[in-house]
């Protein structure tokens, strides 16, 4: 299943034998680990029209067994290529732009890859492998990535031990070779550790200033990146009008930055209702006195902090946010706020399935409050790691969280939990559809979660003679607050 309607996916033969690992083996306190699973593999063709734009598209697998958990497939620009697993040296890579598809299939296997570049400038380097796996699947390759030149002198050295894969860039001559190698950082490897590389030349953008734009307007953004301004192997900045989108429905878009010295890969920026701000760099602490608002800054010691004044009122209530992992920063955000007194009132850290963390706050007196945003990543320290903070007022909503498998005994009833958790006060009942769901699965018309209830039950019935299948179902919750509709959907 493609999570995506406009994808198709076939599967266009049978299975392979199982797939058991290869040696070497793992031996001593490694040998004694948990057995993994034994996988078995489907040839499969993936029809993507043109006007899938690039990036991350969820897919799962169903059969007899059950659902999996979801994965990611990848929608590229540039043309793919796959590894070829009975080379002996290094593959030899055809002309850049390149994404290659490859896996670590055993212990201590490395792969290498080697190209050229005709022409002097920047080469840069993505590598995907943890972004095409969700929670809480953890067989997945932490790569180590290094580069070389044709004397052997080591160029890039990098390795992912955060689970955030990787990316780099770097000078290259007229006329160079130069052999990539991957391996997994503990020398680990299974057919479950798949990646991708994407290499191209140009520049690379590592933040953007401010990381948000009004929805519909055209304003100026400072991109701070490799090379981004003169070509060199250096951090820059260059300013670009940006054009951000009038989508009601939108809250963020790719955008490539185009340069003399190549397109460098796209950044995501996120689209805005509020007047966006830009702390200046070397700046003391900032006020903000009107709100709401929105600020993007860059945390300028390592391990640091800033901090932003704001006057709040008695019963006001504020949802502040600070943003970094959802538009690619590295920063690893805390937030801390403190009363007129100096003290701490309230403290927020991660949210669910992300490193961003977030504050509802209910207002209990008068004062001039002040937010801190820190970093514990060690990523802060200079103008190429963003945030963004957002103070603006809770208004009445509701998120939602189903699994993403459930199995369905044939003849008999089961109970599928939809929780809902109710924000600034929302009240009001909210609507509950399905559909999609397997031949011979029913459920009741007209299902409503009552006002100021968290949670309803949906009996499912199955019929005894259904056949057994499996189908990606949708479920779609809605609530009217004032005459606006807050629509929220799992799949």
């Amino acid at each position: 299943f493609v999570h995506d309607p406009r994808i198709k996916l076939e599967i266009i033969g049978p299975s392979s034998p199982v797939l058991v690992p290869e040696p070497p083996y793992w031996f001593e306190a490694k040998g004694r680990g948990y057995a993994w699973p034994l996988p078995r593999e489907y040839p499969a063709r993936l029809t993507i029209p043109a006007d899938v734009p690039p990036g991350l598209v969820k897919w799962q697998v169903a059969n007899a067994n059950g659902a999996s958990p979801p994965g990611f497939l990848q929608v590229g620009s540039a043309p793919e290529i796959s590894e070829d697993g009975k080379r002996k040296g290094p593959q030899v890579l055809p002309a850049l732009p390149i994404t290659v598809n490859g896996q670590i299939r055993k212990i201590e296997e490395i792969d290498r890859y080697e190209f050229t570049t005709p022409e002097a400038g920047l080469v840069t380097i993505q590598l995907f492998a943890q972004q095409l796996l969700t929670p809480p699947q953890t067989m997945s390759l932490h790569g180590m990535l290094q580069v070389r030149d044709a004397a052997g002198k080591l160029l890039v050295d990098l390795a992912d031990e955060q689970g955030r894969d990787l990316a780099t860039t770097f000078a290259v001559t007229a006329g160079g070779k130069y052999t990539l190698s991957i391996h997994d950082l503990d020398y680990a490897g299974d057919f479950s550790y798949v990646y991708r590389l994407a290499i191209a030349r140009g520049p690379r953008v590592l933040a953007a200033y401010p990381a948000a734009g009004k929805r519909g307007t055209t304003q100026k953004v400072d991109f701070v990146g490799i090379g981004v301004a003169t070509g060199a192997a250096q951090v820059e900045t260059v300013s670009k009008d940006v054009a951000f989108p009038a989508d009601a429905a939108a809250t963020s878009f790719q955008y490539k930055l185009e340069t003399p010295h190549g397109i460098a890969p796209p950044v995501m920026l996120l689209i805005s209702d509020l007047a966006e701000q830009v702390k200046p760099a070397g700046g003391a602490e900032l006020p903000l006195a009107a709100l709401p608002a929105a600020v993007t800054g860059a945390i300028e010691a390592r391990f640091g902090s800033e901090s932003f004044a704001v006057p709040f009122k008695k019963d006001e209530k504020w949802k502040i946010t600070a943003e970094a992992a959802s538009f690619g920063s590295p920063l690893d955000l805390e937030l801390s706020l403190l009363g007129p007194d100096g003290k701490q009132v309230a403290t927020a850290d991660d949210l669910p399935g992300t490193t961003d963390p977030q504050l509802l706050f209910a207002v209990p007196a008068d004062g001039a409050y002040k937010i801190v945003v820190g970093d514990k990543s060690g990523a802060s320290g200079s103008r190429g790691a963003n945030y963004r903070l957002s103070i603006e007022p809770q208004r009445e909503d509701f998120t939602l969280t189903l699994p993403t498998q459930l199995p369905i005994p044939l003849g008999a009833p089961l109970k599928l939990p939809i929780p809902i958790v109710r924000l600034a006060g929302l009240k009001e009942p909210v609507t509950i559809t399905m559909s999609g769901l397997p031949a011979g699965v029913t459920a009741p018309p007209n299902l409503v979660i009552p006002a100021d209830q968290a949670a309803l039950p949906v009996d499912l019935t199955v019929a005894a003679d259904a056949p057994s299948g499996a189908s990606l179902a949708t479920v779609t919750l809605s609530a009217n607050v004032a005459g606006r509709t807050i629509t929220r959907e799992a799949k």
